[in-house]
């Protein structure tokens, strides 16, 4: 296939000012408000360069989120002015990557990131290689926002009742888990007993009618005493999306400390207490990482792993 010479993409840079229904009780970006900036800032680029999702949808194609993993460093506050600057990080295999950057109006990095898209065949479901639809030229790699990759994170695997045989209910092959590898992808166990469960609504829902990225990562931060946060910070997060799903599913939230670099996280000294609440006894996060699993309650399929390290 023959290309034509073409202009060097250079970066896109969006502004967001901060909005009241964007922070917490700090008066601070919240991290999902921080995820939602840096995924408009990409689309508005895609858009640009001729790929957005309008020009994928004649072609009976669209773009979904694989991968993302954001390092924070100075979260905005209220009616601050914050830049994203994006741009395409390279492609490997059927990837496109993607950069980040946030930098607050003197010039400070508020937050850095960077993700792994694929396109999808709208008929079949089916990732489409990317060569195909664009010119390679277009995915030279460029500089990458964080000095590291993107890794398969970990899949828990849950501890079986004392009073229950073991589940071996097990499906994992699906369209999104096929990240560009890092290692392989390893298993942790975690507690049979979820630390969340909800009903999938109409608000979590994208235009596809699926889960929006974003919201697995509110459910993930919901799942902890709300108590705990007030005192918490996050420095980084990652997510890997493992498979769609839509309204009206039921979904479980599992959880385990892992790789922890200080005091332990949020363990309710009450181990009945629902989520959300916390007792006397209760550790509070100061610092640490732990492992999160979002499955269908149905048919226990794994829909999103994630990874939180707090401070």
């Amino acid at each position: 296939m023959q290309h034509q010479k073409r202009t060097a993409i250079r970066p896109h840079q969006e502004r967001f000012q901060v909005r009241s229904f964007d922070v917490d009780t700090d008066n601070r970006l919240t991290p999902t408000a921080l995820t939602r900036y840096l995924l408009e800032a990409a689309w508005q680029h895609a858009k640009l360069l001729g790929y957005g999702y309008s020009a994928l949808g004649e072609r009976q194609r669209f773009w979904v989120l694989s991968r993302i993993a954001v390092e924070i460093r100075d979260l905005p506050y209220w009616e601050d002015i914050v830049e994203v600057e994006t741009w395409p990080g390279g492609s490997q295999r059927i990837f496109a990557l993607r950069e980040y950057e946030m930098r607050l109006r003197d010039g400070r990095v508020a937050a850095l990131g960077t993700s792994a898209w694929l396109v999808l065949d709208s008929e079949t479901r089916r990732p489409v290689r990317i060569e195909s639809l664009f010119d390679p030229r277009d995915f030279d790699e460029f500089r990458r926002a964080l000095d590291r990759p993107l890794e398969k994170l970990p899949i828990l695997e849950l501890a079986a009742p004392a009073d229950s045989p073991q589940d071996d209910t097990k499906n994992t092959n699906n369209a999104n888990d096929t990240a560009p590898p890092s290692g392989r992808r390893t298993a942790l166990a975690c507690p049979p007993d979820p630390d969340y469960r909800k009903t999938v609504v109409y608000s979590d829902l994208d235009r596809h009618d699926h889960v929006n990225s974003v919201a697995y990562l509110k459910w993930i931060i919901d799942s902890y005493p709300w108590q705990a946060l007030e005192s918490a910070h996050l420095d980084s997060f990652e997510l890997n999306y493992l498979a769609e799903t839509g309204g009206g599913e039921e979904v479980e939230l599992f959880s385990t400390p892992h790789d922890t670099t200080g005091p332990d996280t949020i363990a309710p000294a009450d181990a009945t207490a629902p989520a959300g609440s916390m007792s006397a006894g209760d550790t509070i996060i100061p610092s640490g990482t732990r492992v999160h699993l979002v499955r269908r309650r149905s048919d226990h399929q794994p829909i999103c792993s994630a990874r939180l390290t707090w401070r």
